[in-house]
């Protein structure tokens, strides 16, 4: 049986780990919210939220805030 290529195991994790940043920071520049990417990416929002802080992602913070006023 031939090898399906020359990648290794942990070349492939590399890319797959680069590959998840670069996809939260796309959801992040695109305007959506922890939660509504979270959503998008069918996992729970703290689950998102601790790979952001562990990646140092920035998020900007628009929160949708309702005050009675």
């Amino acid at each position: 049986m031939k090898p399906l290529s020359n990648e290794t195991w942990y070349s492939l994790r590399g890319r797959q780990e680069q590959e998840r940043i670069d996809l939260v920071r796309d959801l992040a520049k695109s305007g959506y919210t922890q939660t509504e990417a979270a959503d998008i990416l069918k996992v729970q929002r703290t689950t998102l939220h601790e790979f952001i802080k562990r990646k140092d992602i920035s998020w900007p913070n628009k929160q949708k805030r309702h005050y009675n006023e």
